[in-house]
């Protein structure tokens, strides 16, 4: 329908690591507003977040990170929410 199409131009992929608050934050806000996303996990202690194609996205080697559908990129667990 027009409605999932829509739903799902506005998906986007949470990149994070599941011991980190800053990063379930953001999840658990986009699960409370129905948010379509795809997350993948990221394991900051074995070093993923400082690997050549993580850092290629985002240069700050940090989570939570936040790729939106048109390609535009978010850091910062706050302005994730706010977005």
């Amino acid at each position: 329908t027009a409605m999932d199409g829509h739903k799902e131009a506005r998906m986007f992929t949470l990149y994070g690591d599941r011991v980190s608050g800053n990063c379930l934050k953001v999840k658990w806000v986009a699960d409370l507003l129905g948010h379509a996303y795809r997350w993948v996990d990221v394991d900051v202690v074995a070093g993923e977040a400082k690997l050549p194609d993580f850092l290629a996205k985002f240069p700050m080697g940090q989570v939570p990170a936040m790729e939106l559908a048109d390609g535009r990129r978010l850091a910062q667990s706050n302005a994730m929410i706010l977005h």
